[in-house]
């Protein structure tokens, strides 16, 4: 895994290295993140992300903008006084299309892929608890499609609503007819250093 996270994340630097120095812009963000995995019946779980960007106009409409993002996503369930939490932590590389309807909003999308950090089920019930290790039954890669939308100050503050569609199965070895797959609504803040 750790190959394929070191291209992956060189690939993206590359991208960045062919950017016009005039028109990139590193940035920094962070935010929260609702997440759930699809067909486990199960509630949103509320964690974090953060990361950088490099963004940068191909043409006065179009951008792109390559990102390294941890992400804290999974699900949360609740039934006979028993809460379990699928805890899935990612370091997620998208790579973002921007089109920009005016000079501060853009429409985005595009695909990603993540890398698992580490996966944890947590149980609890009144004052026990239990936390073991599920990474051997998770995939070590994830891959998705992002839809968002931005704002971008001319002071360098950076607002964006996201939402991650899975298109992996996350479970390794999954028998069933069901796919467990990655949804994730996400709300960041940001700020891009130069203009």
């Amino acid at each position: 895994m750790t190959k394929k996270l070191f291209f992956v994340i060189a690939t993206v630097l590359g991208i960045a290295a062919t950017a016009n120095a005039q028109t990139a812009r590193f940035g920094i963000k962070g935010g929260a993140n609702f997440a759930n995995i699809k067909n486990l019946e199960a509630e949103r779980l509320v964690g974090l992300n953060a990361g950088g960007m490099l963004s940068f106009r191909m043409s006065e409409g179009v951008g792109i903008q390559p990102e390294v993002i941890y992400s804290q996503q999974g699900a949360k369930r609740e039934e006979n006084n028993v809460t379990v939490k699928s805890r899935l932590n990612y370091l997620n590389v998208p790579v973002m299309l921007k089109f920009y309807l005016t000079d501060g909003f853009n429409l985005q999308m595009g695909p990603q892929v993540g890398f698992l950090l580490d996966s944890k089920l947590e149980a609890e019930s009144g004052s026990l608890g239990l936390n073991t290790d599920f990474e051997d039954n998770t995939n070590e890669i994830d891959y998705g499609v992002n839809f968002g939308a931005a704002i971008e100050g001319r002071e360098g503050f950076y607002l964006e609503g996201r939402y991650t569609l899975g298109m992996k199965d996350i479970m390794q070895g999954n028998a069933s007819d069901n796919e467990y797959r990655n949804n994730v609504v996400s709300v960041s803040v940001g700020y891009f250093m130069g203009r």
